[in-house]
C-alpha cells in the first residue's frame, strides 16, 4: 500500500515528501521522550544525527512512501491453512521506506518473506540505515551501522 506522504498517519503536522526529513525529526522526538523519562539511550542525538546526515543520501532512495506496519511479528499475524488471513496491532504503523519494516531488520532474511514484498532486493546502497533507526525506535538491539 502506498501513501501520499512519510511520517504517521495521526501526525499529519509531522508527515512530509523527504524521507530524510521526517526521519530526522522522528529521531528527535525519540530523544524528546527518553530525556523526559530519563531513559539512556546509548548513543546521543549529536552523535546519530551526524552519523545520519553523513549517509543521507540513502535515505534518497527511499522516494516513494509505504504502509509499514512496524509490528510485524508472528503474534499479530493470523494464519489459517498456511495462508494469512490477517493482521492486528497496526498503532505504529507509518508511511515510511519500507525497509523500516521488522522483517527487514533480522540477520536471517527469510525469502518467503522477500517474495511476498514482490521483490528480493531493494536499494543499492544504505539498506542498513533504516534497520539502525529501526532498531533505536523499537528494540534494545545494539546499533550497527
Amino acid at each position: 500500500m502506498r501513501g501520499a506522504k512519510f511520517g504517521f498517519p495521526g501526525q499529519p503536522e509531522k508527515q512530509g515528501t523527504d524521507w530524510f526529513s521526517v526521519s530526522q525529526g522522528m529521531l528527535q522526538d525519540a530523544y524528546s521522550d527518553a530525556e523526559c523519562f530519563a531513559i539512556p539511550l546509548g548513543v546521543s542525538e549529536r552523535e546519530l544525527s551526524a552519523l545520519l546526515k553523513r549517509h543521507c543520501v540513502y535515505f534518497a532512495e527511499a522516494t516513494q512512501p509505504h504502509l509499514v506496519h512496524w509490528n510485524l511479528w508472528a503474534g499479530n499475524i493470523f494464519v489459517q491453512e498456511r495462508r494469512v488471513t490477517g493482521l492486528i496491532d497496526f498503532e505504529q504503523s507509518m508511511w515510511a521506506d519500507i525497509l523500516m519494516e521488522t522483517g527487514f531488520r533480522t540477520s536471517q532474511q527469510n525469502a518467503a518473506f522477500l517474495r511476498g514484498y514482490g521483490q528480493v532486493t531493494f536499494y543499492q546502497r544504505g539498506a542498513g540505515v533504516d534497520s539502525a533507526i529501526g532498531c533505536l525506535f523499537v528494540s534494545s538491539e545494539p546499533l550497527r551501522v
